[in-house]
């Protein structure tokens, strides 16, 4: 009897770390490259602003939209990129890297007064629809089996999680006791926004819907006193919060039972994200002597 602990939890590890996979957060898509070929340049001379955009994640970035802001004013006119608007990017997969896009816009740089030197600093933004997702196994077990393993902790594994601009985390409290064929208990979630932009529901250019997010919770046979699916604030560079219980019904009182629960925001849930992200560059028009 010694042994039998030790052989059930063995088990236990072998059924949470099969088919096991991770991938760092923080993907989405990044501004490789943001500059124009003729940093100094004269009035009326053309200058081309070039940015290259790469999807680092593992999902597909869909709708996106590159766009110079802070130029307007300047030139009296809005650019208009080489690149099509509402563009799609693979995500990496298996060690290749995601796919590219490169776009570029031109203008004549301005007037400007004799022998002065002035600094323009224009900025990219790029905005794109994006997904996030985790899943957790946990591990449910009866009094008894409990017994033989004298309360040892048993793991709750994450066994994937997306490389997104927003980053999901799960915790359960372990070991989680079956009494009957019924069991409550808590998980917290803490989401990241780890892209170095802002997430939105729907439409970023509403104020209302930026530095927000929805969240849903998939879990086969089991149901949440939480909100499905949550609408979570979430700033830049910061994380919330919320704690849910759940719940499980039919249980085999004696049997050791695994449960997935799926953190999403994504399409197939209608949860999914608006992400955007910024970079700056200088030009430099130099007036004539």
């Amino acid at each position: 009897m010694d042994t039998m602990p030790g052989i059930i939890l063995a088990m236990l590890l072998v059924l949470l770390i099969s088919g096991c996979t991770s991938a760092s957060p923080g993907g989405g898509l990044a501004i490789k490259y943001f500059a124009p070929d003729l940093p100094q340049a004269l009035p009326g001379e053309r200058i081309r602003l070039q940015a290259e955009i790469e999807n680092t994640g593992s999902s597909e970035a869909t709708a996106a939209t590159a766009r110079i802001l802070g130029l307007e004013s300047w030139l009296g006119q809005s650019l208009t990129p080489d690149c099509e608007a509402g563009f799609s990017l693979l995500p990496a997969r298996l060690g290749i890297s995601g796919s590219t896009n490169v776009c570029s816009w031109e203008f004549t740089a301005p007037d400007v007064p004799d022998r002065i030197n002035v600094n323009f600093k224009p900025a990219l933004r790029v905005e794109y629809v994006y997904s996030s997702d985790l899943v957790k196994a946990v591990t449910i077990l009866p009094r008894e089996q409990l017994v033989l393993l004298r309360d040892q902790p048993l793991p709750s594994e994450t066994t994937s999680v997306s490389s997104s601009p927003v980053a999901f985390s799960a915790e359960v409290q372990t070991p989680v006791r079956l009494a009957g064929s019924e069991v409550s208990f808590p998980l917290k979630i803490t989401v990241n926004n780890v892209g170095g932009g802002a997430v939105c529901i729907d439409d970023c250019s509403e104020a209302n819907n930026i530095d927000s997010i929805y969240l849903a919770i998939d879990a086969k046979g089991m149901s949440t006193d939480c909100p499905n699916p949550i609408r979570l604030t979430l700033y830049r560079g910061s994380t919330n919060t919320i704690q849910c219980n759940m719940m499980a019904s039919g249980l085999n009182p004696n049997a050791i039972t695994q449960k997935a629960i799926k953190i999403r925001s994504d399409r197939e849930s209608g949860t999914a994200y608006r992400y955007f992200t910024d970079a700056e560059t200088q030009v430099t028009v130099t007036g004539r002597p």
